[in-house]
């Protein structure tokens, strides 16, 4: 290089740097801190797996099981009517409304009278219209249903009309008709005072040839001598709920 040259190029750099250079850098990049990490990697706030919450399989949005499925309708494993299988308390078209061991009560669509209440019960699977001694060793002391139904019961404490008040027998009455009684006769006690009973709309002064034994939500002493228990006296002709029937 000359001496021209040489001259040329430090007058260029002097006279450049006397002047300001308006030049408009582009931004540099951010550079990553620790704080910019993919939220990938991080760890569950809670600990839970990253994929614990994850879309549903269409199975489990569908409104029902497929038609693979082994799901059990139970409303129509169970919609036979009790009084329609073998097995039943009562016979059709009786159905049951309550079952508690081995008493059950029988009702149709209509009241029956003590002598139609034994066909409510079902003989050929072994129930029968409980006798009144074997209801009275299950419920001295305790109601089999706690709701103001009767149902009739085998026993009978006035079978006739020049017949003697007595202990309930294990059967139903002779007859169910409306012979009167030559007397008015008190056949049933309320247990805790011993004063006749008024339970219900029905009275204890019976006028009727025949006098049954029904269930009771309450204690009352029956007949003479009276036993005890959860149970009632009525005519043999009342049409009442049902039977209770016993195995």
């Amino acid at each position: 290089m000359n001496w021209f040259s040489l001259g040329l190029v430090l007058g260029l750099a002097v006279g450049l740097g006397g002047c300001s250079l308006d030049v408009t850098l582009p931004e540099a990049p951010l550079d990553s801190s620790p704080l910019d990490v993919a939220l990938d990697s991080l760890p569950p706030a809670d600990g839970a797996a990253k994929d614990a919450i994850q879309p549903l399989p269409d199975a489990a949005k569908s409104d029902g099981p497929g038609p693979d499925s082994k799901h059990v309708d139970q409303t129509q494993a169970t919609d036979t009517p009790a009084s329609d299988l073998p097995t039943s308390p009562c016979k059709p078209p009786a159905v049951m409304f309550f079952q508690k061991g081995n008493f059950a009560a029988c009702e149709k669509a209509v009241p029956v009278n003590q002598c139609q209440a034994a066909a409510l019960c079902n003989v050929a699977a072994g129930w029968k219209l409980c006798p009144a001694s074997t209801y009275k060793a299950a419920f001295t002391s305790k109601q089999f249903l706690p709701v103001i139904y009767l149902y009739w019961l085998a026993g009978c404490v006035l079978d006739g009309n020049t017949a003697n008040l007595v202990s309930p027998t294990d059967t139903a009455c002779k007859a169910c008709d409306g012979t009167a009684h030559t007397n008015t006769l008190p056949v049933a006690w309320l247990c805790p005072t011993g004063s006749v009973a008024t339970t219900n709309k029905f009275t204890t002064s019976i006028t009727h040839a025949y006098v049954g034994v029904t269930t009771s939500i309450d204690c009352h002493a029956v007949g003479k001598p009276a036993a005890k228990a959860f149970w009632y006296a009525q005519p043999s002709i009342a049409q009442i709920r049902g039977a209770l029937c016993c195995k």
